[in-house]
């Protein structure tokens, strides 16, 4: 794989044109957004860039009130590869993915989300890849650019050569793989859907059931997708509604699943993890509300919530 990494050419390499409309996409590239305007015109050229010219951007608006919709609209009529799919109502970056996915023609599908870049020679190189080396999920590392698009020297997982990962993979390493966004053979996630009811950890979720039900993918070192690192807009209230929607998608998978023996051992480690980050998120909301009482009884009986409260210590004694 040989991708490129700069900041992103302002037009496509290949003229919409020269690409018929009616020819079989080779990638569905599906991209949700909820009033992205800010970001989305970037994200989109970074699409068009590629050096691989079968694709379609299936872009999937959650009823934006800003200017998104507009900016769509704009670049689908000037490159038939372009579907804009609106919506009436709010459903979340999961509901929107679906309509995407439900309308997705290509053989390979991947996420490319419209605050983010890609790469030109992105989808190229996964596909090429895959291909080669006969995997039906296939991602590369990924480099952190600024909030204004300047990129970093930081990437997620720093690898020397690609890496095989499966489920217990993900599950144990889920604050670096989960952030990945794969490319999937679309005969793979044919059934599969993201969950709904999750506004956090959808990708996560999803590419768990998708691993469970085709044993692994392949990581490469390539840095083809640029992550745009933004100032965390989760409200002290969704942080606790994220982490409930996160415990109630891996009860339902394991409801789904019959997992055993490591996996189901990642599964219980990580569970518990997310139910004592809940009951730090419950003690501060207590605190904040001057119910002290009910803060200390919380914390009495969950102690694990200890190396919390000394990092907002620490946090705090370092202003």
């Amino acid at each position: 794989m040989n991708t490129t990494t700069s900041r992103q050419e302002t037009r496509p390499t290949v003229s919409p044109d020269a690409v018929s409309p009616d020819a079989r996409a080779e990638v569905s590239v599906v991209m949700a957004n909820y009033n992205g305007a800010r970001w989305l015109s970037d994200a989109i050229r970074s699409v068009q860039a590629q050096t691989l010219t079968r694709w379609e951007l299936l872009i999937a608006d959650d009823a934006s009130t800003d200017d998104s919709l507009s900016i769509m609209h704009a670049a689908a009529a000037r490159d038939p590869r372009i579907v804009v799919l609106p919506a009436v109502r709010n459903q979340g970056p999961s509901g929107a993915r679906n309509r995407a996915l439900d309308a997705a023609r290509g053989q390979w599908v991947t996420i490319v989300d419209s605050d983010d870049l890609i790469a030109p020679g992105r989808l190229a190189a996964l596909v090429d890849a895959a291909r080669r080396d006969a995997a039906s999920i296939v991602a590369d590392d990924l480099r952190i650019v600024d909030e204004d698009g300047t990129a970093t020297s930081r990437t997620l997982l720093t690898l020397s050569a690609k890496r095989a990962c499966d489920a217990v993979d993900l599950v144990k390493n889920a604050g670096e793989l989960g952030y990945l966004k794969p490319m999937f053979d679309r005969r793979v996630i044919e059934s599969l859907r993201y969950d709904d009811e999750l506004r956090v950890g959808e990708d996560f979720d999803f590419l768990l059931r998708a691993l469970a039900a085709t044993g692994g993918m392949t990581v490469y070192p390539e840095l083809g997708y640029l992550y745009r690192q933004r100032t965390s807009s989760l409200s002290k209230g969704s942080a606790r509604r994220a982490l409930e929607g996160m415990l109630v998608a891996d009860q339902r998978f394991r409801a789904t699943q019959r997992a055993s023996g490591p996996l189901l051992s990642e599964l219980d480690r990580r569970r518990s993890a997310l139910k004592t980050r809940l009951h730090w998120e419950n003690v501060k909301a207590s605190l904040r509300e001057k119910r002290v009482v009910h803060a200390l009884r919380e914390a009495v009986m969950h102690p694990g919530i200890a190396h919390y409260a000394l990092g907002s210590l620490f946090k705090f004694a370092a202003r």
